[in-house]
């Protein structure tokens, strides 16, 4: 009795790497019941894990918008980049106006706002002004930041360039 041949391999080739077990020939039926369960194994094995893979809470489609969102923030990689090297360049900008001393030229929000961008964070403080913070887009690459102060008329009362502190 032969095997027909399944998947592309005969019984002979299969079989040629089991002849023996313990030093003893294993008799033709139950080389090819090996023969059988390996090639069973081998269709329902890859059946069996596309069932659970495709039960799981990772394929559902209720996941599906999570998975989508992913894919479209993943693909906004270089407009998140251009806008990185934006900011760290608007910081550059107003670090060298400091260091400069040409800073003081800027005596509104406006001004300000137009030449180095828009701020990291702004704070609305109690007596109508407001605190912007410039520095670094990526935090961890950030030697240090400038707090800049108007009053609520969005005239400048102060700046301060203060170093990060690191957390790590």
């Amino acid at each position: 009795m032969t095997a027909p041949p399944l998947a592309g391999c005969h019984p002979r080739m299969f079989l040629s790497g089991i002849q023996f077990k313990n030093g003893f020939p294993l008799s033709r039926e139950r080389q090819l019941l090996v023969y059988y369960y390996h090639m069973y194994l081998k269709k329902i094995i890859p059946s069996l894990l596309v069932i659970v893979l495709g039960l799981s809470g990772c394929a559902a489609l209720e996941n599906l918008d999570a998975l989508t969102a992913l894919g479209q923030y993943s693909r906004e990689k270089d407009a998140q980049h251009r806008m990185v090297k934006c900011t760290n360049g608007h910081y550059d900008a107003l670090s060298k106006a400091i260091d400069q001393g040409t800073i003081s030229k800027f005596k509104n929000k406006a001004s300000f706002v137009k030449t180095f961008g828009q701020p990291i964070l702004k704070v609305d403080l109690g007596d109508g002004g407001q605190r912007l913070l410039y520095r670094y887009a990526i935090y961890r690459y950030a030697k240090d930041k400038v707090y800049v102060y108007f009053d609520r008329r969005g005239l400048v009362v102060k700046w301060e360039k203060l170093p990060c502190t690191k957390f790590f």
